[in-house]
Parts: structure tokens; C-alpha cells; sequence
């Protein structure tokens, strides 16, 4: 598998030939993550155990790492990290579309 471990979709470990455009959405959403919480989403020291914590364990929700992070960020951040890519946004659109009505952020 190709990738940085760190913000790597379950599937693209598994199969990196099948991913889509919700692997990017994935990986963003663990840039996010690591920018609003000052950590990653998971902690493993060998790149098997980060896998495995990509693909099984449930990430600490943003808020609260850091209670400042408004709880619609947090849950719009867990669904860019949803386990199955079909609990994710399946476009960058959906989820500028989540951001526009959640958050308030104007999509041009």
C-alpha cells in the first residue's frame, strides 16, 4: 500500500487500487484532525499498528481533545474518518455542502 500511514483510509491498506476520491476526503480529514486537536488521530509506533487503529478503532472526537472545537466540526471531522467510505462524504462537494450548512462557511 502506498500511502502515509498516519492518514491512511482502512480501504487503501487493504487495496490500494480500489480507492476513490473518499480516500482523499479520508486523509483530509485526519489533516484536520491533527490541526484542531495538535495530535493525530492515532498513535501507533509501527506503520501494522497504525493500520490496524485506521481500520478498527474509533478515533476520540475532536472536541473533546480540545473542548474549543465547535461539536458540528467534530462530527463533520468523525465523518470524513467514518471507517466504511460509504459513511463518508462521497464528493468534496458533500462535504462543502456539510461545512456551508453546519458551519455557516459560505461555499463559493
Amino acid at each position: 500500500a502506498m500511502g502515509t500511514p498516519a492518514y491512511m483510509p482502512p480501504e487503501q491498506a487493504k487495496d490500494p487500487a480500489g480507492v476513490d476520491a473518499r480516500a482523499d476526503l479520508y486523509a483530509l480529514g485526519a489533516t484536520f484532525y491533527r490541526l484542531v486537536t495538535g495530535r493525530p488521530v492515532f498513535t501507533g509506533t509501527t506503520v501494522q499498528e497504525l493500520l490496524h487503529q485506521h481500520a478498527h478503532e474509533k478515533p476520540t472526537p475532536p472536541d473533546q481533545v480540545n473542548p474549543v472545537i465547535p461539536k458540528p466540526l467534530s462530527l463533520i471531522i468523525l465523518t470524513m474518518l467514518a471507517k466504511r467510505r460509504e459513511d463518508r462524504y462521497a464528493t468534496a462537494d458533500e462535504l462543502i455542502a456539510a461545512g456551508s450548512r453546519e458551519l455557516g462557511i459560505a461555499a463559493e
